[in-house]
């Protein structure tokens, strides 16, 4: 049978006092937790390491994780190994990235996940009862990452939750690191013993301590009353690979990103590239170089950093950085089949769709594809951009949202895969230019108000997408901006939220907060915004509705 349901009772095996130790003692009275755990024996869809080709990109599936309070705390989303992990209090869940169907999933009923891990093919799972909204973990469950069977599980004492990751949950070379005592212990997540112990972290006064990794290096932050301190440790060995101390009242940028081994560190008004064996390759100061925060990665010879108005490649080799501005600020970076790619709030201003950036490691020149949705502060879907992973020829954005008027929040992963191509260049999505209308002769009878805005993107320009308008019964002018049209209506709707079913005009409408868009039309696969809300605007929306459907 390729999937099985077991509601199944599973022995505890206690630990001894200190953290999962290697000669673990077993309870004389073990503990049965009733276990909800479907497993599989279907494989993975192929996992070809590389994105969808320049061009077109259509909406093909998302995954909806709704979350209390505000921000995703006790849920989380992460890709590993073609696989997308879904975690919520309720437990663990793992879809096929390429198809999006379930594979398997972990609940204890009555119980909460606390914290998990995948890690070397294996996905560890931390559970416990929840008390007055805080569940300590006091039992560790190990499953097999692409079947879900079960490897082991061990009730824990005394035991606090293993070291913050890095987004995402992957890497440390199959060990998860937890701390105790002023000391990492790395657990095998295979087996559940204690692979390695390190040195001290930091001094007693440290406050906290989290970790952000890969299966190159794991660096372990103490946050001290008087310094900030970095540890490098080799995952696999526990081998220390470098340490540094930070006065704690320098202007220091906690959180560390490491990728393949880099690691980008803040110190004062200045930032470090750091490689695996503590070689200082880069040194700048944050004015220049990562001021805010600071998406990077890496691949062979090159990695490429990102701030909201800048994007920096440097050459691991010899240290040297270019930069270039960009238009609109990066939210997330990735690579994939040897590709750079990141994930751009918006094509070019005033334009809807964000923009996914195939990155030229050498020079920072990018060729950029419109998404089809919106994203980021102030987008039609408030949200913030969570990760964004490559994989199986699909690009998979996880987004934290907001919906203000419904109260709802939570995590959504939405799957985007390439469509043939078009007749257009691929910055268009494959929509010729001239079918972009002329947005200062949309409506008859109304009369040009100023000049019009013109949009250069790649090798095109569009002109006039943006143009104010007035007639003799309105004094007042309204703005008109096309923001976007997409090959059909289907294409269109998949940028909007749920609108108006029966609109006063056009054939969908969205009101929003955005002074330059106060109001969003769909006229077939045409987006129209409006700077004036609804009634003022609708005798103008009514006429250019008209028009469209002759363009």
């Amino acid at each position: 049978m390729p999937r099985r349901r077991s509601i199944a009772a599973i022995a505890v095996v206690t630990a001894a006092a200190l953290v999962l130790p290697s000669c673990s003692a077993v309870s004389r009275r073990p503990r049965t937790v009733s276990a909800d755990h479907v497993t599989t024996s279907l494989p993975l869809s192929a996992p070809v390491d590389r994105g969808p080709a320049p061009g077109g990109l259509r909406l093909v599936g998302s995954v909806d994780t709704p979350v209390e309070g505000s921000t995703p705390i006790g849920a989380g989303h992460s890709v590993v190994d073609g696989q997308l992990f879904v975690a919520t209090p309720r437990g663990l869940v793992a879809h096929d990235a390429g198809t999006g169907s379930e594979r398997w999933h972990y609940r204890e009923p009555g119980r909460a996940l606390a914290a998990y891990a995948v890690t070397g093919g294996v996905a560890l799972v931390m559970t416990g009862v929840p008390r007055t909204g805080v569940t300590v973990p006091d039992r560790w469950t190990a499953l097999d990452a692409t079947t879900g069977g079960l490897l082991w599980a061990r009730a824990v004492r005394g035991v606090p939750l293993p070291l913050a990751f890095d987004s995402p949950r992957a890497g440390m070379g199959g060990v998860v690191p937890v701390a105790l005592d002023g000391r990492v212990r790395g657990v095998d997540a295979r087996t559940g013993r204690v692979r390695w112990t390190s040195g001290p972290v930091g001094t007693p006064d440290c406050r906290s301590t989290y970790a952000a990794g890969d299966d190159v290096l794991t660096l372990v932050t103490a946050v001290c009353r008087k310094s900030v301190r970095f540890l490098a440790i080799d995952p696999v060995t526990g081998r220390e690979r470098w340490r540094r101390a930070i006065p704690s009242n320098a202007n220091t940028l906690l959180s560390s990103p490491v990728r393949r081994g880099l690691t980008l560190l803040g110190v004062g008004d200045e930032r470090l590239l750091v490689t695996a064996d503590g070689r200082e390759l880069l040194r700048a100061g944050r004015s220049r170089f990562c001021e805010d925060r600071c998406e990077m990665a890496v691949g062979d010879g090159h990695a490429v950093l990102a701030d909201f108005r800048h994007l920096h490649t440097v050459d691991l080799r010899t240290g040297e950085r270019r930069t270039r501005p960009t238009n609109s600020p990066y939210y997330a970076l990735t690579v994939a089949g040897g590709e750079f790619y990141g994930l751009r709030r918006t094509l070019a201003a005033p334009l809807l769709p964000a923009a996914l950036d195939v990155i030229d490691p050498r020079d920072g020149a990018v060729t950029a594809t419109p998404m089809p949705f919106t994203m980021g502060p102030g987008s039609l879907t408030d949200s913030q951009v969570e990760a964004v992973w490559v994989t199986g020829g699909r690009v998979l954005v996880t987004e934290f949202y907001r919906d203000g008027e419904a109260g709802e929040k939570g995590l959504m992963t939405s799957a985007v895969a390439a469509v043939p191509p078009g007749r257009g260049p691929p910055e268009l999505g494959g929509v010729p230019p001239g079918a972009w209308p002329d947005a200062c002769g949309l409506a008859p009878g109304h009369r040009r108000a100023g000049p019009g805005l013109d949009v250069r993107l790649g090798g095109e320009t569009l002109r006039r997408v943006r143009c104010s308008v007035r007639t003799a019964a309105d004094p007042l002018p309204i703005q008109v901006t096309v923001l976007w049209v997409a090959r059909s209506a289907g294409e269109a709707d998949d940028f909007l939220p749920e609108g108006e079913q029966a609109p006063a005009v056009g054939d969908e409408v969205v009101e929003t907060d955005e002074p330059d868009r106060r109001v969003v039309m769909r006229s077939g696969r045409y987006l129209v915004a409006f700077d004036a809300r609804l009634p003022r605007s609708a005798p103008l929306a009514r006429a250019i509705h008209d028009r469209l459907r002759d363009h």
